[in-house]
């Protein structure tokens, strides 16, 4: 599950009024895996932004390429 809060303020500054606006909020993300991963193993990098989390798949879970005929 990766977790997470969004804040964003805006300021506004006329000559009659000063408008603030602040928004926030909470979110998650779970996703199911068809594995279960090493928690040592994973490893997560934020930037620009971007969050990136790598979660190895264990070898033995990787099955085999085929071709499927259509017919």
């Amino acid at each position: 599950m990766i977790r997470g809060e969004a804040r964003a303020d805006s300021h506004v500054k006329d000559e009659n009024y000063v408008l603030i606006e602040r928004n926030l909020g909470n979110y998650y993300l779970r996703l199911p895996l068809p594995f279960e991963p090493h928690a040592e193993k994973v490893t997560a990098s934020f930037t620009d932004g971007v969050l990136e989390v790598r979660i190895p798949e264990p070898r033995q879970t990787r099955s085999e390429a085929r071709t499927i005929p259509i017919s």
